[in-house]
């Protein structure tokens, strides 16, 4: 009845979601940066990003580094929606960030494509050094990773084919 190897979507469709519903939230941070309406486009990008994270191949750890970010970035904007104060949620989101850090340069080193595999370490590596170092810094300095996510997500959706890996895999 059900087939679990049956798609939805295209990877490239499914990408390209994530950045439609990602740029709505970021015309609120710029335009309503304190207004509810960038954590509600946050959770609904995140959301979107479920469908990113378990197509791109990694190590089942990264994936659940991914997921892991997923959740608590989702968590931390319902938190803010809902009143809870900054001190409390924002601790949380840098930690989702470090799982964010460890999904995206996990799959960036596996990417054959340079400029997939070199925006997404540095992404990674923005975002969990601010986790540890960010104390005392602007949160406008997570704002230029979150932008090139957009751009490392645009880049997958225009290089990246599931089916061509499934193809050399299966290829003697």
């Amino acid at each position: 009845m059900f087939r679990e190897s049956r798609e939805i979507f295209s990877f490239r469709t499914t990408a390209l979601l994530a950045i439609a519903t990602a740029l709505p939230g970021v015309v609120a941070v710029a335009v309503f940066p304190r207004s509810g309406a960038r954590d509600a486009f946050g959770i609904l990008f995140h959301l979107t990003m479920f469908f990113v994270v378990s197509r791109l191949p990694g190590p089942a750890w990264a994936k659940a580094a991914g997921f892991g970010w997923l959740i608590l970035d989702i968590a931390c904007g319902a938190m803010m929606l809902n009143g809870v104060p900054h001190d409390i949620a924002w601790p949380v989101r840098l930690g989702g960030h470090l799982l964010y850090g460890m999904w995206i340069i996990a799959v960036s080193l596996l990417c054959t494509d340079r400029s997939v595999s070199v925006l997404g370490v540095i992404i990674g590596l923005w975002l969990s050094l601010y986790t540890f170092f960010g104390a005392g810094h602007p949160e406008s300095l997570i704002g230029p990773p979150g932008v090139l996510t957009l751009v490392w997500i645009a880049l997958l959706a225009g290089k990246y084919r599931p089916e061509q890996e499934t193809a050399s895999a299966v290829s003697p």
